[in-house]
């Protein structure tokens, strides 16, 4: 990935997150209805394309299948970068946009799962023991997460007009 200048964003891939299915009843009919509302969510996000790119960025990044995704992440990660280069913190460009492609997965899958992000990966992607973390990471990392913490808000709204409307239809068809 390069952003300005052909400058290198990522050139080292980071360990990635797998979501794993929870199961629900012993049938299918639970992962039918999880697919379903993904594909309500995929479509009223897709709207958001041309009014707020990075809100569709993230929610095609957090709801997408996974193959889908890849231009997706590299938009927010692209996003990332620029707001770090902003920062003028002397950390290794390399090493933060690692850090950035991990809490894009990580948010993610907080977002949409509700999962507990578990810094100890975050410390591995970057090879550092807590202490170092602590002392040096940990505050690249919040201002990271902080960037990406409005744009559920705003990739969801429509999605609440939609979900709105499925119920509206359910109640009237029962």
């Amino acid at each position: 990935m390069q952003g300005r200048a052909n400058q290198v964003i990522c050139r080292v891939a980071a360990p990635t997150l797998v979501a794993k299915e929870t199961p629900g009843a012993k049938d299918s009919g639970n992962r039918i209805m999880d697919a379903c509302e993904k594909g309500l969510i995929q479509d009223a996000v897709a709207k958001l394309k041309e009014s707020d790119p990075l809100a569709y960025c993230w929610g095609m990044a957090a709801y997408a299948p996974p193959a889908s995704r890849v231009k997706e992440r590299a938009t927010l990660l692209k996003y990332l970068m620029s707001e770090f280069d902003k920062w003028q913190e002397p950390h290794p460009r390399e090493k933060v946009s690692q850090l950035a492609l991990f809490c894009i997965n990580a948010c993610a899958l907080r977002d949409v799962n509700g999962r507990l992000i578990d810094l100890g990966q975050a410390r591995t992607v970057l090879g550092c023991d807590k202490k170092r973390w602590d002392r040096e990471w940990v505050k690249i990392w919040k201002r990271l997460q902080r960037r990406l913490d409005p744009l559920p808000a705003r990739a969801l709204g429509p999605v609440s007009e939609i979900v709105q409307e499925y119920r509206g239809r359910l109640k009237a068809a029962c």
